[in-house]
């Protein structure tokens, strides 16, 4: 069904031409309804929505997908409601009970208002980002499902349907799960084809039922039980102190997007034998420790937790944090690798339970006048290889440090959004985009100011690129 546009359909895309939009209607439905408890990933997402409201606009993720040639509107139209179908987290709703507890609801039907923006073709990427933006930077509400979509066409064909995705719903890993179907069932449709042989999905109904299980308590009781043991060998401070008057917004981001990082770190995690993500995380903390004169350093790392088969089918989020010290060798760059390498697998297969123990736990540990665990500092690197060799991240074959050298120069560092006050006052983030790696530094600048926050990311990258073997080795 379509409904007609309004004076307020209207978008100007900056530097492109005036863009018009309609909006059509896509019904789903499911096999299964009802109220459930939230899962152990929802419950963490949960506390974040509770610790930073109302300012908890990344909490909605813009993906896009490109519609193959062939796929009409109404085809594309039609594979959504297929996935939708399939991905009960796609149409959950979140709440809170008469008792103040946490709930989700999955509807046994509904509908999902789609936007369908036309733009000149020379303007459809920056279209594409544009609706991301506005998809995934309000807060999602009560009455939304946890998705939102537009499609965005080109002479009336459709070019790329867009999504914004609540991140109680999913994960990045659940989140390709989504767009990997979406792109093979309008590959099919486009074809004319009978739709594609699709593998079984979970959902956080049955997952509760795991967490939930005698097993499932037992796995949680021990998480609260390493947590304890992690957090209590964390350094009063690992943060240097604050010296400096603090810049507005405080906590100032900084971004490096480097092609060198990229080569160094995955050509050092061949040469070691060890996950790309501890390269920089031991990286990190060495400089890091450097800075603060400790010899340790305590981070709350964010983990996928999909280490056993099972979780590939599953569509919802798992993900959570966990304690790690990382305490810092006096040798070189690769023996600490190892140490944080080993450190972190440990603990992070150790960690996934219930949010809610866990913070019971620590707000215990804090009660009983324990002040000396520094909870400050947290780094989220998605790689998707902490532990596993066979599922590493792709990248150049650089194996010498005069060839990361060269690419150093593409180096380029900009500005991210920082903000004024949040839990941690160190935040690192890494992900890789085609062939460079992304490295964002979010800090409190009363500890260091722009200046140094970019200098650190700097000295991150120069200690990779001079930690490869020289030419002649």
């Amino acid at each position: 069904m379509e409904e007609p546009g309004s004076p307020d359909d209207f978008t100007t895309v900056p530097g492109r031409t005036m863009t018009t939009s309609t909006f059509r209607t896509v019904s789903f439905s499911g096999t299964r309804s009802g109220v459930h408890p939230l899962t152990w990933g929802q419950r963490w997402i949960w506390q974040g929505l509770i610790g930073h409201a109302p300012g908890y606009e990344y909490l909605g993720w813009p993906v896009s997908v490109d519609v193959p040639t062939g796929c009409s509107l109404d085809e594309v139209l039609a594979a959504l409601a297929t996935v939708l179908e399939r991905h009960e987290t796609l149409r959950t709703r979140y709440f809170l009970d008469e008792h103040g507890v946490p709930r989700q609801v999955v509807p046994a039907a509904g509908e999902l208002r789609v936007e369908v923006r036309q733009a000149a073709s020379e303007g459809v990427p920056e279209t594409v980002k544009q609706l991301g933006r506005e998809l995934s930077g309000t807060p999602f509400t009560i009455p939304e499902i946890s998705v939102r979509a537009a499609v965005v066409t080109a002479a009336g064909v459709p070019e790329s349907l867009v999504l914004g995705v609540f991140h109680m719903a999913t994960d990045a890993s659940g989140l390709q799960q989504v767009t990997e179907e979406l792109q093979a069932v309008m590959q099919a449709r486009a074809a004319g084809t009978a739709g594609p042989d699709l593998p079984p999905v979970s959902h956080p109904a049955e997952r509760v039922l795991i967490e939930t299980s005698p097993e499932g308590l037992k796995r949680s009781a021990r998480a609260v039980e390493h947590w304890r043991q992690e957090v209590g060998k964390f350094p009063r401070r690992t943060m240097p102190p604050a010296v400096h008057a603090p810049e507005r917004p405080r906590l100032a981001e900084h971004i490096m997007r480097s092609k060198a990082v990229c080569a160094a770190a995955i050509g050092l995690s061949r040469i070691w034998r060890a996950s790309v993500d501890s390269v920089i995380l031991a990286c990190a903390a060495e400089l890091l420790g450097k800075a603060s004169g400790q010899q340790s350093c305590g981070f709350l790392m964010l983990a996928h937790n999909r280490f056993a088969e099972e979780t590939d089918s599953y569509s919802g989020t798992l993900v959570q944090s966990f304690p790690l010290c990382v305490e810092l060798a006096t040798g070189s760059l690769e023996e600490q690798v190892s140490r944080t390498h080993f450190a972190a697998l440990k603990s992070a297969l150790s960690c996934e339970g219930n949010p809610d123990d866990i913070t019971a736990m620590l707000r215990a540990v804090f009660d009983d006048g324990d002040d000396g665990a520094d909870l400050s500092c947290a780094v989220n690197l998605f790689f998707r290889d902490l532990g596993t060799m066979t599922r590493g991240v792709d990248g150049p074959e650089v194996t010498t440090r005069e060839q990361a050298e060269k690419l150093m120069p593409h180096t380029r560092f900009s500005q991210g959004h920082g903000t004024e006050k949040d839990d941690w006052e160190f935040f690192l983030n890494a992900h890789q985009e085609a062939n460079e790696f992304v490295v964002s530094l979010r800090m409190d600048t009363a500890v260091l100011p722009s200046q140094q926050i970019v200098r650190f990311l700097a000295d991150l990258e120069r200690r990779l690129v001079g930690s490869l073997p020289g030419a002649d080795a």
